[in-house]
């Protein structure tokens, strides 16, 4: 069985191949070299795409740009973690709304049918996104989505999903 690649080590292996190349287009070529990389200096390579991304990321070396597509329902994986915090997805408006009466993590009193903040992990780097608003003309406030502070993605009213990753190192 493959031990765990620690972090510094993919993070060395990926600061390695874009040393060499400008940018690389695509989450599994990326994948592809990082092995290749650890298999040569002769680490039994343990790692995913996934957690190479995250960690990669994390790092705060590597600037990814991010292209999404929007969908219509929210990823499985999330439903039972917004579900427990009472929040699902309203496809008539688009936009995510309280399931009941309750207090949120903050302190703040909320009711049933209400928008809500998701507080869910960012699919890219599994940090917690944040809610962007808006100032309407009266003085109020109007969310218009939510954004992540690591990794820059960002998603209106409509659910959107990461489709391609470009890979860079920041200047």
């Amino acid at each position: 069985m493959p031990k765990r690649v620690r972090d510094k080590e993919i993070i060395e292996a990926i600061d390695r191949i874009l040393q060499k190349r400008i940018f690389i287009d695509s989450q599994k070529k990326l994948h592809r070299e990082v092995l290749n990389i650890l298999t040569e200096s002769g680490k039994e390579s343990g790692i995913s795409a996934e957690r190479m991304r995250i960690v990669g990321i994390n790092s705060g070396k590597i600037k990814i740009d991010i292209k999404t597509r929007s969908v219509e329902n929210v990823p499985e994986t999330e439903t039972g973690y917004l579900r427990k915090r009472r929040i699902a997805y309203d496809g008539d408006v688009r936009r995510w709304r309280r399931t009941g009466m309750g207090t949120d993590r903050k302190g703040r009193k909320y009711k049933k049918g209400e928008f809500a903040s998701v507080g869910q992990p960012c699919p890219v780097c599994k940090n917690l996104l944040e809610r962007m608003e808006n100032r309407t003309l009266f003085g109020g406030k109007a969310m218009i989505g939510f954004k992540c502070r690591v990794c820059k993605y960002v998603t209106g009213r409509r659910w959107r999903e990461p489709a391609k990753y470009t890979f860079s190192l920041k200047k």
